[in-house]
């Protein structure tokens, strides 16, 4: 087995991709690069989203308590 992976060390692999294998490849990574940022703002939003809007309820109940 190794002998087999020493052998790809020595050769030169000259590998052509076409148009359409380019831009397959550059969709793809575009997409994953995408998901993984909405999955990062939405795991980071929506707790925030919720952590604010529950001050901003208490400051209004501590307000109405007042009054």
């Amino acid at each position: 087995m190794f002998d087999s992976l020493n052998t790809l060390d020595h050769q030169l692999i000259i590998a052509y991709v076409g148009p359409g294998g380019g831009l397959a490849a550059i969709g793809t990574l575009l997409a994953i690069v995408v998901g993984l940022m909405a999955a990062v703002f939405g795991f980071l939003w929506y707790p925030l989203k919720r952590m604010l809007r529950g001050k901003q309820d208490a400051t209004k109940s501590a307000s109405e308590k007042l009054t």
